[in-house]
């Protein structure tokens, strides 16, 4: 069963995300280096997701990580970002 390691602040988001992945056929991962894929909140945490997310394009063995953004927001500057670092 693939993972999904989640980054996310809203704790509401988490709830329903932990409910509906898991009958799609997916399951959580609980550390870093345990997911098949990356689904984060760029906004998380004062943007420490953003920060994440740039970090890790930047790393050889984790640069190919599929990455998928939630946003909470719709500003521009993050969507700009978003799509220079390829990340739908």
């Amino acid at each position: 069963m693939p993972r999904i390691l989640l980054y996310d602040d809203d704790k509401l988001m988490i709830q329903v995300l932990a409910a509906a992945f898991p009958s799609a056929g997916w399951e959580f991962a609980t550390a870093p280096g345990q997911g098949d894929m990356l689904l984060v909140d760029p906004s998380a945490n004062n943007h420490k997701g953003l920060e994440l997310i740039m970090r890790l394009k930047a790393e050889p063995d984790s640069g190919q990580l599929p990455i998928l953004a939630l946003l909470g927001s719709d500003k521009a500057s993050v969507r700009a970002t978003l799509q220079e670092l390829g990340i739908p």
